[in-house]
């Protein structure tokens, strides 16, 4: 009786092994072909994404407390990140494609594949995988995991689109665009001179837990008059966000432009002693030309835009109809 118990102890400890080994202690293949058929990811779980092109051109984003950095040196932009993590969390399996198919998708895995790499908030890597080209419609885009020979084509349920232009983005498209970033309650001084109309330069001083609006230069009279009440607080508002439309930063008359008097020079300093300073040029139109008289069209000289160079040292364009709410006179924030 004793050996029969002993050896059905046995038996039942060997089953268990084998089962655990078969069932649990390796990956059977339903748990691989639902791993290397899954690309989702939790976006509040990620701390940073990698994206690398055949061309070596390389992207690292990396989430701080309030934004996302680029490539560790300056601040991403809020809309193509968020674009890009609704792809991440969505993405899915589409359809596993023909036979037939897959050479192509292969051929473009491996000639324009961006690799992508997402890690969690401790550096550890929870996904990785490689977008190629899409389908002749569109409508899907090819994906293989990394460690998996078998390519899926991918897409977003509801979307329709090129997966790959929320992915492949370079160099300043990943960048935020603001001119000037600062909440009020940081603002030491803001200093906006006009070179060529002096009197209207002005200054803003934070005084004592109060504002104080004196002329830019010793020479302006100062006005005496009453402050608009509430106007200064409402302008330096403006100074939160406040976006230029586009880097152009290969642009060659960056260098020329730096020898020109600029029409505005705006300077923000902050409470712990940052300064954001940013020259403004305006970019005149292009005089139309009469075609059947070849004589010049009048154009007025509207300026909807203007060159500019930061203390960041990027040169960036912007809207008239946007910053015109910065290019007040000092005369602006009196009764």
């Amino acid at each position: 009786m004793n050996r029969t118990i002993i050896l059905l102890i046995v038996f039942l400890v060997l089953a268990g092994f084998t089962g655990w080994y078969f069932y649990g202690g390796t990956p059977d293949k339903t748990s691989l072909l639902k791993a290397e058929r899954t690309f989702k990811v939790d976006p509040e779980d990620i701390g940073k994404i990698f994206i690398a092109d055949r061309e070596g051109t390389q992207t690292t984003l990396e989430r701080r407390k309030d934004h996302w950095v680029v490539n560790g040196q300056y601040r991403a932009y809020d809309n193509a990140v968020d674009n890009l993590l609704d792809a991440i969390s969505r993405i899915e399996m589409d359809f596993k494609p023909p036979e037939a198919m897959v050479p192509n998708m292969v051929k473009s895995l491996a000639t324009n594949g961006l690799k992508v790499e997402i890690y969690d908030r401790r550096e550890r890597q929870i996904m990785a995988y490689y977008l190629g080209g899409t389908t002749q419609d569109e409508t899907g885009t090819f994906i293989i995991r990394e460690g998996f020979d078998q390519p899926y084509v991918a897409h977003i349920p509801g979307w329709t689109g090129n997966l790959r232009y929320r992915y492949n983005l370079r160099g300043d498209e990943w960048r935020d665009k603001s001119v000037f970033r600062a909440d009020i309650s940081d603002i030491a001084e803001v200093g906006v001179e006009y070179p060529q109309q002096k009197n209207q330069s002005f200054r803003i001083l934070r005084q004592d837990g109060d504002w104080k609006v004196l002329p830019f230069y010793e020479i302006t009279p100062t006005i005496n008059r009453l402050e608009q009440e509430g106007a200064v607080e409402t302008y330096l508002t403006e100074f939160e966000g406040i976006f230029a439309e586009t880097f152009q930063n290969d642009n060659p008359q960056r260098d020329s432009l730096r020898e020109q008097l600029p029409f505005c020079t705006i300077q923000l300093k902050t409470r712990d002693g940052n300064v954001q300073q940013a020259d403004f040029y305006p970019r005149y139109p292009k005089i139309p030309i009469n075609p059947e008289t070849g004589v010049p069209i009048p154009s007025g000289d509207v300026v909807e835009r203007y060159s500019v160079l930061s203390s960041s040292g990027d040169f960036m364009v912007v809207q008239q109809a946007i910053f015109q709410k910065l290019f007040r006179p000092y005369g602006f924030f009196f009764k």
